[in-house]
């Protein structure tokens, strides 16, 4: 939105649709998946602890399955987030880790 008058500035927003991801087993004892809507052909995936600190940062093939497959169990008991970026995803979703 803006206006003739500089003054009064510019007003945007934007709107950002993603596709979905899906996480299972969720609670898991340590492996687990994620499957990656859309037709991106790569994405980058991100694990954090719930502090935010970040545990591990790749990019990832997706393949025709569209899952990426995963391990905890070398991590201790608690809740992780996996955040999934790429052209039409944007999605974070929580994890708990069990014994």
């Amino acid at each position: 939105i803006s206006t003739a008058y500089d003054c009064q500035g510019v007003f945007e927003k934007s709107y950002f649709h993603s596709e979905e991801i899906v996480v299972y087993p969720n609670p898991t004892n340590g492996k687990f998946s994620v499957i990656v809507g859309g037709r991106d052909v790569e994405a980058e995936v991100i694990i954090r602890d719930i502090r935010g600190a970040s545990i591990t940062n790749s990019i990832a093939d997706l393949q025709s399955d569209r899952q990426i497959d995963f391990d905890l169990e070398s991590l201790p008991i608690g809740v992780y987030f996996i955040e999934v970026v790429s052209q039409t995803v944007m999605q974070t979703s929580k994890i708990i880790k069990y014994e």
